[in-house]
């Protein structure tokens, strides 16, 4: 199976307050077929989509007539989730594109656009995506697979200890706050100390000798 082929698999997430619009993208990409697509009008909804189900690719109109916009919409979601990013908006003004340009592995479609176009953006989306490997020492990362290899042998990891790996990778060094973590791999229910060690103990026996690191009243780093 080709890598195209995957990743019309792979979760994307439309988010447009323009309900005739959004049904719209949708029809254009389920005729491609892409099979996992969601639709949200409003930032509320896009960030509990997304924690059901995090997108590898979001589709996002800029002006979503809310006080969060699509670009920080995006920006939240490409540092939690390591998504590509397509918007689509009527704003093409210099500040604006200036802003889309400082998000990875954004592009830019204005309307009204052409099916064809959008399709193009998407299957570019995803193809740069699936070429995106992060190296930690002996450990390489694929965040559109989200598969962890040591020594090039692909490593056996739970559901959420891939979630908390991807969350840990995609910060880069920086620091997972409790908060981000508790949010993302458990958005609805309050979750135990104990719990919380048991998934991270099992991670770390699982990445040695990558380690994560407790950061004292912040939270956690990859090292």
């Amino acid at each position: 199976m080709d890598t195209l082929l995957r990743a019309k698999h792979t979760p994307i997430l439309v988010v447009e307050d323009e309900s005739i619009v959004a049904m719209d993208i949708l029809l254009t990409l389920e005729s491609a077929g892409f099979s996992q697509c969601t639709s949200a009008k409003n930032p509320k909804e896009a960030y509990h989509y997304a924690k059901k189900q995090p997108p590898t690719v979001l589709i996002c109109d800029i002006n979503l007539g809310e006080e969060e916009n699509g670009i920080d919409v995006a920006k939240t979601l490409h540092t939690h989730f390591g998504c590509a990013v397509v918007f689509l908006t009527a704003y093409n003004d210099t500040k604006t594109l200036e802003e889309v340009a400082r998000i990875p592995f954004a592009q830019y479609l204005c309307k009204p656009y052409a099916p064809i176009a959008l399709l193009s953006m998407v299957k570019l989306a995803l193809l740069r995506h699936t070429q995106t490997v992060l190296h930690f020492g002996e450990h390489t990362y694929n965040p559109f697979t989200q598969t962890l290899s040591y020594c090039e042998k692909p490593l056996a990891l739970t559901h959420n200890e891939t979630l908390l790996f991807h969350l840990l990778a995609l910060k880069e060094g920086a620091v997972l706050s409790e908060a981000e973590l508790d949010n993302t791999l458990w958005p609805f229910k309050a979750v135990s100390q104990t719990t919380k060690r048991t998934l991270i103990h099992r991670l770390r026996q699982k990445i040695a000798p990558l380690k994560i690191v407790k950061v004292s009243n912040l939270g956690y780093r990859l090292t």
